[in-house]
Formats: C-alpha cells, structure tokens, sequence
C-alpha cells in the first residue's frame, strides 16, 4: 500500500503489472497439507525472488502482484514472458498470469 500510496504524489511515467495466482491452493492445502501449502508458496515467492526482489509483493494468500516502473513496454514485455518461461519451467506448481502495461496520467 506505500508503494501505492507513493504513486499518487509521484505517479511513474509508466507502469508494468503482472499478476501470479496460484492454481488449486485449496485442493492442494486440503490434498496435501498446509506445510505442503507453504511450501508451493515459498516456491512461487522464491521464482519471484530471482529476478524481481524489490518489485514483488503477496497481496492475498496465494495471490502476488510485480509493479515494474519507468519501464519500456517492450523490455515489459520481455521480463512478462521471463516471467511465465520461469514458472513453466517449474514442475512444482501451476499458476495464472496475468499482465498489462501502460504509460501517461493514468493514476
């Protein structure tokens, strides 16, 4: 929400949002277990991690969100395809993304 909050003072020229939601939490919490839960979250964060640290956040429990600004809609789109290569990439869980850029006084 600071970030957020920042934004109205200080909008970015352009914005890059991506949006990761875990697939089947609830049947895998109830499959599985909750440490097994936690566990596929961690991993989810820890892909995250690699590459967006200081841009990535959990807003909800299976849900996260990258803010990418000032960036170009081309280098977006590149990170946004890194970004579902990594997670095809892992075996351990399935997600959706979702993404959408733009630029201008849109905030």
């Amino acid at each position: 929400m600071k970030v957020l909050n920042a934004y109205k003072e200080n909008p970015p020229d352009s914005l890059g949002v991506s949006f990761i939601d875990i697939n089947g939490m609830k049947k895998l919490n109830d499959s599985y277990g909750h440490e097994y839960g936690d566990w596929v979250i961690e991993t989810v964060a820890g892909i995250l991690k690699g590459q967006w640290e200081a841009d990535a956040y959990r807003i909800g429990g299976d849900e996260f969100v990258i803010l990418r600004e000032n960036i170009g809609e081309q280098a977006f789109l590149q990170e946004a395809a890194a970004l579902r290569e990594a997670f095809e990439a892992d075996s351990v869980c399935e997600v959706s993304l979702g993404y959408s850029w733009g630029k201008g006084s849109w905030m």
